[in-house]
């Protein structure tokens, strides 16, 4: 009994370890929150961009731009050195704790689940140009290849599709989604809940 008491206080032990550990790495992690970071695929190495930008929930990048979404809005930043080239307030997403991002050919789109609008950012200038309402809490945003923009929902079974402003139409796909990417020549979604 008493080998299987110090198996039994080992294991406990161990999992304390292990607890502390990962507690240990959640504080690092929260105390890295608000930064960015440049990672080499081919090394692995990384690099610091760019710290103090809050709590960004999404993210894109193109060939001139670092795009970052979040419940303060949305910020621009140069690949290069991570100085920030502008930044946009939507109060209407200061609530959310998912936000997503996606750059077409003239405009940034931006959603955050506590609002049931689609903003448009103009690329340059980094300001609200527009919106369209998509339903309730729009979870991911997506541009296809022909320019049109999706939308998926963490409460709809639907995706929500603008083709130009004021043209939004829905589109039945059975189950509510948390993700939604265009490749390939189709929009590929993650499933959520199923309607029921």
């Amino acid at each position: 009994l008493l080998i299987v008491a110090m198996g039994a206080w080992r294991a406990s032990r161990e999992r304390s370890y292990e607890a502390a550990a990962a507690a240990e790495r959640q504080h690092e992690l929260y105390e890295r929150m608000g930064e960015l970071v440049r990672i080499d695929p081919a090394t692995g190495g990384h690099k610091l961009l760019a710290d103090g930008l809050g709590g960004s929930s999404s993210l894109e990048v193109t060939s001139d731009a670092v795009w970052l979404g979040g419940p303060d809005g949305v910020a621009k930043l140069d690949p290069r050195t991570g100085q920030e080239l502008g930044r946009t307030s939507v109060e209407q997403v200061r609530e959310s704790r998912t936000t997503s991002i996606a750059v077409g050919e003239d405009a940034v789109w931006f959603v955050g689940e506590s609002s049931t609008r689609l903003w448009r950012i103009h690329p340059r200038s980094v300001l609200v140009v527009d919106s369209d309402p998509v339903g309730a809490s729009p979870s991911a945003v997506a541009v296809d290849e022909d320019g049109a923009v999706w939308v998926a929902s963490s409460e709809l079974t639907s995706l929500a599709r603008l083709k130009s402003s004021n043209d939004v139409e829905s589109v039945e796909v059975g189950a509510t989604s948390l993700g939604l990417v265009s490749g390939f020549g189709r929009i590929w979604t993650s499933p959520g809940t199923a309607a029921g």
